[in-house]
């Protein structure tokens, strides 16, 4: 975790999208595929990061930032009884919501970007995974839902 520390996590605390995009990419890349050794507050704090990365004007980090949202909410941790649970629940999305599904329709909406399987994923995991939390953004879903179509 100190490659992490050192310099993936300062990678993506960068708050401008024009610089290094390539590097931003590879780390959110990192992320994703090391997801498993992360804890729950970890994710948390990656979140909002990864979700600030939908905004990049550069599809290959916005992309595999919606990827790694995506992985991340699949991850599961062993639970009672011999059972995977999901590392992340609904409860712990519920504040990125708003954030989270503004920044996926924004590349939805835009007309040059709008076919990305990997964002399409991200808003249909994200859906799945927030069940009854939607209700406060539930209103942004359905006007761009339904605008998509």
């Amino acid at each position: 975790m100190d490659f992490f520390s050192t310099h993936v996590y300062t990678e993506l605390q960068e708050t401008d999208m024009n610089v290094r995009p390539m590097l931003k990419a590879t780390s959110i890349k990192f992320v994703s595929i090391f997801r498993n050794q992360f804890s729950k507050e970890q994710f948390g704090g990656l979140l909002p990061l990864l979700i600030a990365h939908l905004g990049s004007p550069h599809v290959v980090v916005h992309t595999y930032a919606a990827s790694a949202i995506e992985k991340m909410l699949t991850s599961k941790v062993d639970g009672p009884n011999n059972t995977k649970v999901a590392k992340v629940g609904g409860a712990d999305l519920k504040p990125f919501l708003g954030n989270l599904f503004t920044a996926l329709f924004a590349i939805v909406d835009n007309l040059d970007l709008n076919e990305n399987e990997y964002v399409m994923k991200c808003i249909m995991r994200s859906l799945n995974v927030a069940k009854d939390d939607l209700l406060d953004v539930v209103s942004i879903v359905l006007e761009k839902l339904t605008s998509a179509l």
